[in-house]
């Protein structure tokens, strides 16, 4: 899969992506709802990368915040499943953090997402170091990787 059809996250595509974002807040487990003003006002915060299908049409989505030198991230989505839109993302995502030296990626997955947690936990290989039951009856937790085991998650 090229890369060419991903490219970062710019203000002049953040009206775009809005309705994506939302769209995907819905779309996770726990459902999450927030009105597209505030999506605006946080995606205004973040870095990332976009994935246009061949249309130009955005279908994909990954942000993130930088914090003394590691990648937090704050949200990923994608509108097809099984086409290698979320692993071209996450690979663009650590090829950029060995690019700028970044030695972590962290991350929060749920635990009632059993599709987030098999992206994560079986085919990235994440690691956990924290995890929380929470008064919604489910675990969240706290994840991370090193760039280069993202980037080189099968081999």
């Amino acid at each position: 899969m090229s890369y060419n059809r991903i490219i970062p996250l710019s203000k002049r595509n953040l009206i775009k992506i809005v309705d994506l974002y939302q769209w995907g807040l819905l779309n996770q487990r726990p459902k999450y709802k927030s009105k597209k003003e505030g999506i605006l006002k946080n995606l205004k915060k973040l870095e990332g990368f976009i994935y246009k299908n061949h249309k130009g049409t955005i279908v994909g989505l990954i942000t993130y915040n930088i914090k003394a030198n590691k990648v937090i991230i704050d949200f990923v989505c994608s509108k097809a499943r099984r086409k290698g839109i979320v692993t071209s993302l996450f690979i663009k995502l650590g090829k950029y953090c060995l690019k700028h030296n970044i030695k972590e990626i962290l991350s929060r997955v749920s635990s009632k997402d059993k599709r987030t947690m098999n992206l994560y936990f079986k085919k990235f290989r994440f690691k956990k170091y924290y995890s929380k039951k929470t008064n919604l009856n489910f675990i969240s937790y706290r994840v991370k990787i090193k760039p280069s085991e993202l980037i080189n998650f099968n081999k």
